[in-house]
């Protein structure tokens, strides 16, 4: 990011902060609209640069990719290694208070803020109307692919010339909001409710192949935790539950379109192969994919 780059952004004189690492601070922020954004891009600093000192009339989300910052919002210092976000709320002053690491690495957008987006000083009491999402300033993603890729998707659609794929950015950043309040709770998640945020990750990502230590470290609980309170649940190992969904999940795609072929199934369903998917296929159903279409 590049000071003075935006439009619409005031340079105004810095304020002492005090140093600290966590909050109890979140914004509330609407899935219910899709987002206008303002600018999205990559940056990259070879030497020290600090962050630009100003307040926007936009949201300004921050991912670190490699380095690290130390970036402060009022009063409140965050430091951010790889693999944090950071979600700037617009209106709020924030600022650099010294440069960032040699060769550190961001994707970042500005998003403009619907009317009922708020900033609250601690987690708001009470009922979150259902569309509403609670992000803190800081998100420590840990290894969630996931939020990487949507950075890099929103950048990517956000420059597009096809009108579309602008539109697809918009959605995309909806999914990201929801996406960084996952995470964020997931630190938090009580082992026993681990079992239902791994459980609705699998299911929104069918294609994926998640690995159990993987499921873990988003989910904020030890492996032997997670597996433990997995298998009493379901009766099935995680293992078990990825491979039993995606093959009920193809047998469907088969039953409502017959003629699409094995090897198209095999991928939307992230399996090497045609020859693994089928034989994973007749291990669940007791019948291979060609008989099994045959039969429809």
């Amino acid at each position: 990011m590049i000071s003075g780059a935006i439009t619409g952004d005031m340079k105004i004189d810095k304020q002492p902060c005090s140093c600290i690492i966590g909050t109890m601070s979140v914004i509330r922020v609407s899935a219910a609209n899709l987002r206008r954004i303002q600018t999205a891009n990559y940056s990259y600093f070879p030497e020290p640069y600090p962050h630009p000192d100003r307040v926007m009339d936009a949201h300004d989300i921050v991912y670190i990719v490699a380095g690290g910052w130390e970036i402060c919002e009022e009063s409140e210092t965050f430091l951010l290694t790889p693999g944090d976000a950071v979600f700037l709320t617009a209106g709020r002053h924030h600022f650099g208070t010294g440069g960032c690491l040699p060769g550190t690495r961001t994707m970042w957008l500005h998003v403009y803020p619907e009317k009922d987006d708020r900033y609250f000083d601690r987690k708001p009491g009470g009922n979150v109307a259902g569309d509403s999402l609670l992000i803190p300033p800081v998100i420590r993603t840990g290894k969630n692919l996931r939020i990487h890729s949507l950075f890099e998707g929103i950048i990517h659609n956000f420059w597009s010339s096809a009108e579309i794929n602008r539109i697809r950015a918009r959605a995309l950043v909806t999914e990201l909001f929801i996406e960084l309040a996952s995470c964020a709770g997931a630190s938090a998640i009580p082992a026993e409710n681990a079992v239902d945020y791994v459980i609705n990750l699998i299911e929104k990502n069918p294609s994926k192949v998640y690995a159990i230590d993987t499921l873990a470290t988003m989910a904020g609980v030890n492996r032997r935790t997670l597996t433990a309170h997995f298998r009493k649940r379901t009766k099935r190992s995680i293992r078990q539950f990825q491979i039993e969904l995606k093959v009920r999940m193809a047998a469907s795609v088969f039953d409502n379109a017959p003629d699409t072929p094995v090897r198209v199934v095999a991928g939307m369903f992230g399996f090497f192969d045609e020859f693994h998917f089928s034989r994973t296929f007749k291990q669940v159903t007791g019948v291979a994919p060609v008989h099994y279409k045959a039969r429809r």
